[in-house]
């Protein structure tokens, strides 16, 4: 009996907790002529959410590592969009202090940001104990502290003015643990909650906050993380970069708390709640688990 009204209210649990995320809390602004910032904006999901920038008008500012990846960056977005403003900025994002450095030079070449897409990040596998110290903190400053101490130094002219919008990318790795990549998915768990927090901060405030979570994505991440012949990447369907992009772009224009792409991953993610860590662990190793190729 207790089984059968478990079965009866999930649909309710799943419903309600959709409803709950997609309540937007902004009214529409007018942001004709706006600027945006886009960190990890030379290829992948940035790239993609920066076209959709340029086809709307806006201007953009691209940072990212890469000088060339930039360059042809800036270039697409301007045949794109030749009425648009785009500066690049190539910068370490992993370093102590980047972000303050970031913010002075944004605002040597546009007057303000009204929309900031805090996307670059980067994931590392392997267990701690044997992990590259290096790579895993730079990782940790990159996915927490550099998304972090941005957000806190573009928000307040947010606030003053009343306007502005905030889109963070996220990811399904932080709906639970996840051993071989505990850290990395520990910071993807601080992406999830404290843009969800944020959001909650700002309601009647003008300006909004909105986490994409994606799950496996067709981009450099898996190559980069050490997981591009894993299960996840090989077995499990991928989404697009454009998918995600999209569906947190217009989650972010409309000022919806989350958007996560994909029923599938939809699913997973209203689900996560009620799956115990331990059977969570368990699931998150074998996707991990390397398939072998074969000619």
């Amino acid at each position: 009996m207790l089984l059968w009204y478990a079965l009866a209210f999930l649909p309710i649990f799943f419903i309600v907790k959709h409803l709950l995320y997609i309540n937007t809390n902004t009214k529409p602004k007018d942001y004709t002529g706006a600027y945006a910032l886009v960190t990890g904006g030379s290829y992948g999901i940035g790239f993609q959410i920066a076209k959709l920038l340029a086809k709307d008008g806006y201007n953009i500012v691209l940072v990212a590592r890469d000088k060339s990846k930039l360059q042809n960056a800036q270039s697409a977005l301007q045949k794109l969009n030749s009425s648009i403003q785009v500066v690049t900025i190539a910068k370490d994002l992993s370093v102590p202090g980047c972000a303050r450095e970031l913010y002075a030079e944004c605002l040597k070449n546009v007057p303000r940001i009204d929309f900031l897409i805090n996307n670059a990040g980067f994931g590392l596998k392997d267990k701690l104990g044997i992990s590259n110290e290096k790579s895993l903190m730079e990782m940790v400053e990159l996915n927490i502290t550099t998304l972090t101490h941005l957000t806190r130094l573009i928000l307040p002219d947010m606030l003053k003015r009343k306007k502005g919008k905030i889109l963070n990318v996220g990811s399904l790795a932080g709906a639970g643990p996840g051993p071989a990549m505990a850290s990395y998915y520990a910071s993807k768990a601080y992406v999830n909650t404290f843009s969800q927090a944020l959001s909650y901060e700002l309601k009647g405030t003008g300006v909004s906050c909105t986490v994409v979570i994606p799950s496996a994505t067709a981009t450099e991440f898996g190559e980069k993380a050490g997981n591009e012949n894993s299960v996840l990447f090989q077995l499990v369907p991928v989404l697009s970069s454009e998918q995600t992009a999209y569906e947190g772009y217009v989650s972010m224009m409309r000022g919806d708390i989350l958007r996560v792409p994909g029923w599938i991953n939809w699913t997973l993610w209203l689900s996560s709640g009620i799956v115990p860590h331990q059977l969570y662990m368990i699931i998150s190793d074998l996707l991990l688990y390397p398939v072998k190729k074969t000619n």
